[in-house]
This record gives structure tokens, C-alpha cells and sequence, in this order.
């Protein structure tokens, strides 16, 4: 599918393992979107084409249209074919590609003097996980192409599908465990990702100048295993009576998550560090803070539908609007106490430092931002080398760009 005006569209890809999550993450996802972004933001969200996204609407009808609050549901796996899928004829051959979900999201006017662009098209590309496994991207299969076009990439690590993982949460409380079928070889589906994203583009340099974010569902079964809570949701009031993303919350919780995964499985930081010159992590939950996942007689898990409370679940496409001008940051505001300036040195899209005793390479999304550590919980600014070891002058206000795109143009 060919899309005109590609200025006005930002093009999000949804990648990850079979079972990983991502139908109950996208289904979720919207429904808290419909609800939040108009009286919380300032912006509607409306499907630019119904009969695209007739699966999503459906599968919203399942969780949140159910008269029997009772009931225990489940969604149906994204398969390689069917009506998630178009056949193209391309010459004397026929493709099955993936159906796109079209969203126009718009301002309602509350504050756009504030807000850069007041009107974009969401293209939302979901495959099935079995797409990414490594020799699929064949001659014949052209189902995962649509990533050569995508601005910001989702990448789903499921911890229940870690076996490392999987042993530390069935030693912390076995009793929040769903029933798990089969382990996976997570880092491989990145790499296999990487692979093709250095195929579609062959004339990237350096680092790759889109934005992965790692997003690791199912947060109510392994919060545990973090070594402090997460806030309930990452934003703030601004004086327009609209919210800002909190960048200090969502960069610290990032960097909590962040070795989380590295603890259980290293190469899929590394990998994505080594590739990437964005990379956040963000842990959501499709159902909520508490784990009630049910296991089902024929296999798989389901929720009730009276259970459903979706945690942090908007945050990485509220990320999406952010960097692409349509939401403002709160500012970075010092004011309470001394924090220490790690020392940092820019290189390759990405700035180099160490704190609590570790080594990162981490986005200029963390610049100039409050930080707590993952390890002592001390706060910290990452900034320029030339202020490294100094504390910083409280009666300074240290502000934050408006947006992660302003932040990438000074870079």
C-alpha cells in the first residue's frame, strides 16, 4: 500500500515473538487512547478507515463492549494470512500483506499554541511473530517490508518468554505465572529485525536514526523483581491545563527496565544500543497493576472483563506524538535538592557515561534530565563533559526542549 503526504503520517511497526502480547497490547492501547488523549491531551483519535481497522474495533468490542463483565476473553493470534491480510498481485505473482490500522489523531484547539503540529495520521503495522523468525524474509514473503518506511519500531520483550526471567519470577511469587507453553529465543528475533532494517536500508551510516522502543508487557507479573514502585502514569499538568510527558519519570523508569532486560538477557540491550541511536524501554500491562490472567482449559490465558485496567499502556505511542512535534515535555525543573553531573561524551548520535558503577550508551533523550539511578535510586543529570563534576546551581531552572525532535535537529 502506498501512502501520499508522507509528512503527515508517522508509521509505527509492532514487532515481536508469537504470544509476546502485541493483540492485547494494540487493543488496549486504543481504547485508553480514546479515552484519555481528548480530556488529559488536548487531541481526539478517530479510525481513518473502519473497515482497516474492523479487527482492533472488534477485538475492543471483546474487552470493553462486553455486557458480561464475568466473562473470561481472550483474543486470537495474529496469524501469517487471513483478513489481517491483503493479496497484491505484483506481475505474474501474488503477496499477502499485512493490513495497516489507520488513526487520525487531531487537535481539539485546547492549547495549540503550544502544540507544534496539530494533526497527523497514525499508521500502525502489526505482523505475526512467526513473520520475523530468521529465513522468512524471502523473494515471496514481502510481509515485514512496510519497516524500510517505519518512523518508530516496537519491539515487544515478553519476560515470560525468557527462561531466566521466568526462573526469577517463579522464585519471587510462582502464583503470578500464567501458564507458559514455551521459552524463546527473544534476541534472535531482534537481531533477525536488525538484519532487515540494514537489508531495507542500505544507505544508513553509524547508528540507525530511527527510534526502537522496547516495550515489555505483561509489567503485572514481573513489577516484582524491579527494586522500587513506578509511578501510575508519567505526566503533568502544564499551565494550559493540558498535560506534558514527565521525560525525568519515563527516561528513569526506561533505565530501570533497561537492566531489567539486561539482567536476564544482555544481547538484546547490546543489540539494540549497537544499532539504534534512540532506544527507550517502557514497561506496560493490557490488563493492570494486579496479575488475574486465568489460564483457559484449551490452552492459552484469558482475563476477565471486569479486570481490565490498563497500566502505562499509552505511553510508548505518547512518546510517538511527542517526538513527532504534537506534545510538549515538561520542563526539567531542579528545585529541590543537589543532584551530580555525570560526565558524557557525545559520539555517533549517542552519548557514553557511568554511573552506579555500569557503563551506557544511552539516546539524547536522557540529556538534561533528572535521573534516578537503577541501582542506588541517587538522582543525576547526564550533561556536557565540560560541566562533568560539578552540583548544580539551585537557583538555576534547568529546562527541558519542547520536543524530542527539537532535541535530535541540535544533535
Amino acid at each position: 500500500m502506498i501512502l501520499h503526504h508522507r509528512r503527515e503520517t508517522v508509521i509505527i511497526s509492532i514487532v515481536g515473538p508469537p504470544s509476546s502480547g502485541k493483540s492485547f497490547f494494540l487493543t488496549t492501547m486504543l481504547w485508553e487512547l480514546r479515552n484519555i488523549l481528548g480530556p488529559v491531551f488536548g487531541y481526539s483519535i478517530t479510525d481513518s478507515d473502519p473497515v482497516c481497522n474492523k479487527t482492533l474495533i472488534e477485538y475492543e468490542d471483546t474487552f470493553f463492549y462486553n455486557s458480561n463483565q464475568d466473562e473470561i476473553v481472550t483474543l486470537r493470534k495474529t496469524e501469517e494470512q487471513g483478513e489481517l491480510y491483503n493479496e497484491v498481485r505484483l506481475g505474474e505473482s501474488f503477496f499477502q500483506l499485512p493490513t495497516p490500522f489507520f488513526f487520525n489523531v487531531k487537535s481539539l484547539g485546547h492549547a495549540s499554541g503550544n502544540h507544534r503540529i496539530t494533526e497527523k495520521t497514525f499508521v500502525l503495522y502489526d505482523n505475526a511473530g512467526e513473520s520475523f523468525q530468521p529465513g522468512k524474509d524471502i523473494t515471496l514473503n514481502l510481509s515485514t517490508q512496510h519497516l524500510a518506511h517505519s518512523d518508530i519500531i516496537f519491539f515487544m520483550f515478553d519476560p515470560l518468554q525468557d527462561p531466566q526471567a521466568s526462573q526469577a519470577l517463579a522464585a519471587v511469587d510462582a502464583a503470578t505465572l500464567p501458564g507458559i507453553n514455551h521459552f524463546c529465543r527473544q534476541d534472535v528475533y531482534l537481531a533477525e529485525l536488525i538484519n532487515r532494517l540494514r537489508k531495507y536500508n542500505s544507505s544508513y551510516r553509524n547508528l540507525f536514526d530511527k527510534t526502537l522502543i522496547v516495550v515489555v508487557p505483561k509489567f503485572d507479573t514481573w513489577q516484582g523483581l524491579l527494586p522500587r514502585d513506578i509511578p501510575d502514569h508519567p505526566w503533568q499538568v502544564g499551565d494550559d491545563g493540558m498535560a506534558e510527558l514527565d521525560y525525568n519519570q519515563i527516561c528513569s523508569v526506561s533505565l530501570l527496565v533497561r537492566n531489567f532486560i539486561e539482567r536476564f538477557n544482555p544481547a538484546v540491550v547490546h543489540s539494540a544500543e549497537s544499532f539504534f541511536a534512540n532506544v527507550l524501554y517502557l514497561p506496560v500491562s493490557a490488563i493492570g497493576r494486579e496479575s488475574k490472567l486465568q489460564n483457559l482449559p484449551g490452552g492459552g490465558v484469558g482475563v476477565r472483563v471486569a479486570d481490565i485496567a490498563p497500566y502505562w499502556i499509552t505511553v510508548p505511542f505518547l512518546h510517538a506524538m511527542l517526538e513527532h512535534r504534537m506534545l510538549n515535555a515538561a520542563p526539567a525543573v531542579i528545585a529541590d535538592d543537589k543532584c551530580q553531573m555525570i560526565p558524557a561524551a557525545a559520539h555517533a548520535g549517542g552519548y557514553s557515561c557511568s554511573f552506579g558503577g555500569k557503563n551506557y550508551r544511552l539516546s539524547g533523550f536522557y540529556l538534561n534530565r533528572r535521573l534516578q539511578c537503577p541501582e542506588s535510586g541517587d538522582y543525576f543529570i547526564i550533561t556536557d563533559q565540560s560541566q562533568a563534576g560539578q552540583s548544580l546551581d539551585l537557583d538555576k531552572t534547568y529546562v527541558a526542549r519542547d520536543s524530542i525532535d527539537e532535541l535530535l535537529d541540535e544533535l
